[in-house]
């Protein structure tokens, strides 16, 4: 959610994301010694995983959360297109309030909510 409230608007958080992040988590994007990949790690996740597809994203190609599920071996995992969402919801609330309550649904369905 990156709005003027939290951060730079998204025209500038796509274009300098450093300025919105911190030095570790910088490093783990984009330093070639990061051995952060999600390709890698999914599969050893055995908790429910959500992955969330943002159909308008103009970041994230729809192939990498598809990616990113696929190879997830995790008996409860679910995947999810909010179909005219865009990488940050600006401007878009409709979006992201589909976003906020499919997770909540999602987490609550577990039992992984305060609401439970």
């Amino acid at each position: 959610m990156a709005g003027p409230r939290w951060s730079a608007p998204s025209s500038c958080t796509a274009r300098w994301p450093t300025r919105v992040t911190t030095l570790r988590a910088w490093l783990s994007q984009w330093s070639p010694l990061s051995r952060a990949d999600a390709l890698d790690c999914v599969g050893a996740i055995c908790a429910p995983l959500l992955v969330v597809e943002n159909g308008a994203d103009d970041a994230v190609p729809p192939s990498h959360p598809r990616a990113v599920f696929d190879a997830a071996r995790s008996p409860d995992r679910q995947y999810l297109t909010i179909a005219d969402a865009g990488h940050y919801y600006q401007g878009q609330p409709g979006e992201l309030a589909r976003a906020v309550a499919e997770l909540g649904g999602w987490l609550a369905a577990r039992g992984l909510s305060p609401k439970g």
